[in-house]
């Protein structure tokens, strides 16, 4: 019992050692993978995937990342890359294999791989300890041969790609032919073990890589597929017509479609790889087994979260005995953790050798010209050498630019050789310039059509014979054609009309006509070439409608001229577009009776068939034409990108960023266009553009351009052409604008009103209106306080109207441009105030002797202080405008001339106030002017002696009284006694009578009664005497004898006394 206690016992010590020295440990690592050689061409690189890890559990835990070592074949490392290291650090080969996980490595030779990994752990935290595992992997070499760059697309062959999916999102379907998948369809939910989609994205499964298909298709699709263990058929498809003893690669690309979590987490416990076998075998004899390819372990690329595409497959030949195969790509991985794949692009398609077609004598060389029936000889070739056992050949000929080949019909056509012998090297009316040859070489026995890989091509440009351009070829009888030579000859002649050398002409057919010319060509040195060709031209009742254009073959939106023979203006002539699909012909009435179409604008190819129907004028003769085509191929569509501007107080290195589109197949270039501004120094070229405007790299869509200086717009062009016909292009125009700030804003001056006058003219600095577009500049008026109305904000020259009698009104104006760059603003003040208001005193009156008249005022408001007078109408004579004169103190003196005529004048009285410019007001008024007075000479007195006492009348003499304006009396003649305006006047008027009873001396005047004064007096003195005592004569006395007789009359008591005869006597 105790040596098995101790049996027991030492048995348990050594289970624990164990266990201390054999942790358990992940490894997955493939067996077999495969290679395409250094050699192979590109799209042909293959990766594998390895991991590895400790089991932690059982007292054991892993200390660090793995260290692996590999040794190659030749025992030389640079016979591997690492693609992948979880040691992000690394930099150096031999460092990315140190701690890391996981590797991606590419194998460049085949053979045997041997890997070994160092893995650090701890038992039961202990000292750190190294488990060592070493794995071999083979290293197949799986490459697919290169193939020649000549035509194969006649072989027969398929090329896989599953078509597009419609809608959006990830897209399911089967495939359309049942038998060719033999997996199940799975249409919605993660994908299960043994189903299949094909769908437009990898993750159908929820752990999935998420990726497109392998085309590049919009919405491309692709087989996916979550293989299990039993092995089943992914495609099958039946090849037929292949050619015996040539080449064919059999191809797909894969995608191993789980990421690097599934591998190093998910499946690190036995991760299976992915794979599949390419097989083909005789369709007539399946058991024959004519090629397999195995991709052995496919792996994902972990460096490559949404996967990466490896394209498998192989190259072999087909025995002579084979026509018709079956192809067949079957999944044979095991099943488990892993093994999903998606499959895109499978191609069988025939591996052309290279073969090269020359001119013997001048091998490089694969053009050129020669004249009709000059021998010459063409040579072939054909690598790899052993590619034919017994090869045959066929030269072939093209004369429509390759678009179809034809065998060659003379020389040595079926020979390594083409031998052209003299004369047998013949032009044709169809291509008048070139042919192309080539040569088919292909196994004997097989197809010589669908089994011979044609070369590059030889061209040959042959002169052609002269071509002859009828208006008509059919006519009405005694109908004119114009005739017309061509086809790159120097000269013509025509055999009917000796002498006339030319290429053009017209000519009268009056019954069935044979036109022949001849066509000369000089060439070489003093060498001529001769050629000639015919023309019938039929009489007959239709005529013959021959439509031709300048092209057909246009760009989309290009415009054609479209003609048929001149001669036929005045037939009735109805163009028509088509036919359609259908037959129908869409009539174009607006070209009705036109010979001659100018710039037709065709769009689509649809708008590129015409049919004419020519009618004569009697419509006896009528003919419709065949349909006449002008191709048409698309445009592309230019997008310069949108325009931009900048301001040059903002960017001051004037580089802007370009923003143009350009899509797949075109190619694009900048060109600048133009150049404008008030920053361009004019008149300006396109040569000075570049001291303005550059581009830095013309040919890209974003590049970069440089303004160099403020103030200027540079309008590039972008043209974008078609790759694959360079005519086909389109341009479109972007404008860059650097722009400087706005012109100085002035506001003008400080503006006042008065009075009713409410409305203000604004006079502001204008904007430049010469700029245009981003420069473009405008001029906005803002009320900054105040209350009024400014009725257009944008005109410099503005009406503000206020609508408060008495206020500031403060403005400003402010200057910016389109660009919005930093603007400029000034400030105004508009004064609205009352106007000052003076009342005169009417009624103003002046003597014309006195030169001047008093200006007074009932009342003034506002302060008026200074004032001007002109004349009114009717104007005072000789009357000085009197101009800004002060107001000092009313009334005002104004002279005028002193004996100015008598009557009413009118003058305008204009005042203000200084302080408020503008505040004029004027008042009108009158002045009436009025004559003095002129004295009397003298007074009549009608009785200037009187005795005692009694009466006399006194009148004046002399003199006149003064006038009113309106020529009425200003006075009155006024008398006094004992002194000239003494004491109370005695009466008035020309004359007066006045009773006297002592001598006494009167006064008269004339006494104003305007503005004139008094004239001087006249006087005249009335003399009163004393009344004499009573005359007494005496006593009678009588003598006699006597004559003489002595009175005794009393003496008299005054004065003296006076004798008189009383009665008659001697």
């Amino acid at each position: 019992m105790k040596k098995i206690l101790i049996l027991l016992y030492t048995m348990l010590i050594c289970a624990v050692a164990m266990a201390q020295n054999s942790p358990a440990v992940y490894v997955n690592v493939p067996g077999q993978v495969c290679i395409s050689t250094a050699a192979s061409s590109a799209g042909q690189d293959k990766f594998l995937s390895v991991n590895a890890m400790i089991n932690a559990g059982n007292g054991y835990t892993q200390a660090g990342q793995p260290t692996w070592t590999i040794t190659t074949p030749n025992n030389d490392a640079a016979e591997y890359e690492v693609l992948y290291t979880g040691n992000t650090g690394a930099v150096l080969k031999a460092d990315k294999l140190k701690t890391t996980k996981s590797l991606t490595l590419q194998f460049l030779e085949p053979g045997n791989y041997e890997v070994r990994i160092e893995i650090p752990y701890k038992y039961n935290n202990g000292p750190t300890r190294t488990t060592t595992i070493t794995r071999t992997i083979t290293a197949m070499d799986c490459t697919i041969n290169t193939c020649g760059s000549n035509e194969a697309n006649d072989k027969p062959g398929f090329f896989e790609d599953f078509g597009t999916l419609p809608g959006s999102g990830i897209v399911r379907r089967p495939y359309p032919i049942n038998g060719v998948v033999t997996y199940d369809y799975q249409g919605t939910n993660d994908l299960r073990d043994n189903y299949y989609s094909i769908s437009n994205n990898t993750q159908l499964k929820g752990d999935w890589v998420n990726s497109t298909d392998h085309t590049g298709n919009d919405r491309g699709g692709m087989l996916v597929a979550n293989s299990h263990n039993d092995p089943r058929q992914l495609y099958k498809k039946t090849v037929s017509g292949l050619c015996k003893g040539s080449v064919y690669n059999f191809s797909a690309w894969l995608m191993n479609i789980n990421p690097r979590d599934v591998f190093e987490n998910g499946c690190v416990s036995g991760y299976k790889y992915a794979g599949v076998t390419f097989k083909v075998v005789n369709a007539d004899n399946p058991s024959q087994v004519l090629a397999t390819f195995p991709t052995y372990n496919v792996s994902m690329h972990l460096g490559a979260p949404k996967g990466m595409w490896e394209r498998f497959g192989g190259s072999f030949m087909i025995p002579s005995n084979v026509e018709n195969v079956i192809v067949t790509i079957f999944n044979d991985m095991p099943g488990g953790c892993g093994n999903d794949i998606a499959i895109d692009d499978i191609e069988f398609a025939y591996c052309s050798p290279n073969i090269t077609a020359s001119i013997k004598g001048k091998t490089g060389n694969l053009a050129e010209v020669v004249c009709e029936g000059a021998p010459i000889t063409l040579t072939s070739d054909f690598t790899p050498a052993d590619y034919f056992v017994n090869p045959r050949y066929q030269w072939e000929m093209s004369d429509d630019e390759g678009l179809t080949y034809v065998n060659v019909p003379f020389g040595t056509a079926t020979a390594k050789e083409l031998v052209i012998g003299p004369g047998e090297l013949k032009g044709t009316r169809t291509v008048p310039t070139s042919y192309r040859f080539r040569v088919r070489i292909y196994e004997d026995g097989s197809d010589a059509v669908t089994c011979a890989s044609p070369s590059e091509y030889v061209r040959l440009t042959i002169l052609p014979m002269p071509t002859l351009y009828l208006t008509k070829s059919q006519v009405c009888a005694g109908a004119f054609v114009e005739l017309q030579a061509s086809g790159g000859f120097d000269r013509f002649t025509w055999r009917d009309l000796p002498g006339y050398e030319g290429a053009t002409r017209t000519i009268q057919v009056t019954g069935d006509t044979t036109i022949m010319v001849y066509g000369f060509v000089d060439y070489a040195d003093g060498h001529t070439c001769k050629d000639s060709n015919t023309a019938h031209i039929s009489s007959v009742d239709n005529p013959i409608v021959d439509v031709i254009s300048t092209s057909q073959n246009i760009c989309a939106g290009s415009s054609v001229d479209i003609r048929i023979n001149d001669v036929l203006a005045g037939f009735n002539i109805q163009w028509f577009q088509g036919p359609d699909a259908g037959g129908v012909l869409t009539p174009l009435p607006q070209h009705t009776g036109k010979t001659f179409l100018s710039q037709i604008q065709i769009n689509t190819p649809a708008q590129g068939v015409f049919t004419v129907v020519v009618r004569d004028p009697l419509n006896v003769c009528e003919v419709k034409s065949a349909p006449f085509i002008v191709n048409v191929t698309p445009v592309p569509i230019a997008n310069a990108g949108p325009d931009q501007l900048a301001c040059a107080s903002v960017n001051t290195s004037g580089l802007f960023t370009m923003a143009a589109t350009l899509n797949t197949a075109e190619s694009g270039t900048w060109t600048v266009d133009s150049v404008f501004g008030p920053g361009v120094t004019v008149p300006i070229t396109a040569a000075d553009f570049k001291d303005y405007a550059t581009v830095q790299f013309p040919t890209l869509r974003n590049s970069r351009v440089t303004l160099k200086k403020g103030g200027i717009t540079a309008r590039f062009k972008w043209t974008v052409k078609s790759t694959v016909n360079n005519a086909c292009s389109s341009s479109d125009f972007v404008e860059v604008s650097l722009l400087l700030d706005p012109s100085i804003s002035d506001a003008g001056p400080d503006t006042t009103l008065c009075g009713t006058n409410n409305v203000f003219t604004m006079n502001a600095s204008q904007p430049d209106l010469t700029l245009t577009g981003p420069s473009a500049e405008i001029g906005t008026w803002t009320l900054v306080s105040g209350n009024a109305t400014i009725a257009d904000i944008h005109a410099y020259n503005t009406t503000v109207t206020s609508l408060v009698n008495e206020q500031d009104i403060v403005l400003s104006w402010t200057i910016t441009n389109a660009a919005n760059c930093t603007p400029t603003t000034d400030i105004v003040i508009l004064h609205k105030t009352t106007r000052p208001v003076i009342n005169l005193r009417p009624g103003i009156i002046t003597c014309n002797s006195d030169g001047t008249f008093q200006l007074d005022t009932l009342s003034t408001k506002g302060n008026p202080d200074t004032y001007s007078i002109t004349a009114g109408t009717p104007a005072l004579p000789g009357f000085v405008a009197i101009t800004d004169q002060p107001i000092t103190a009313w009334p005002i003196t104004i002279n005028y001339p002193v004996g100015t005529p008598r009557g009413v004048y009118n003058f305008n009285l204009s005042y203000r106030n200084s302080a408020n410019a503008g505040c004029d007001s004027t008042v009108p008024f009158s002045v009436s002017v009025q004559t003095p007075p002129t004295a009397p000479t003298g007074v009549a007195a009608s009785t200037p002696n009187i005795c005692t006492s009694g009466n006399t009348t006194l009148s004046v003499v002399g003199g006149s009284l003064g006038q009113n304006a309106d020529g009425t009396p200003n006075g009155n003649w006024v008398w006094y006694a004992g002194g000239c305006g003494v004491g109370a006047p005695l009466g008035t008027g020309t004359s007066i009578t006045v009773a006297v009873s002592a001598t006494t001396t009167y006064y008269v005047r004339a006494e104003s009664t305007g503005a004139c004064t008094n004239s001087t007096c006249a006087s005249t003195t009335v003399t009163v005497f004393q009344m004499p005592n009573a005359a007494a004569a005496g006593p009678d006395q009588t003598k006699c004898n006597t004559t003489t007789f002595t009175m005794a009359a009393n003496a008299a008591s005054v004065g003296t006394g006076t004798w008189t005869v009383t009665a008659p006597g001697t």
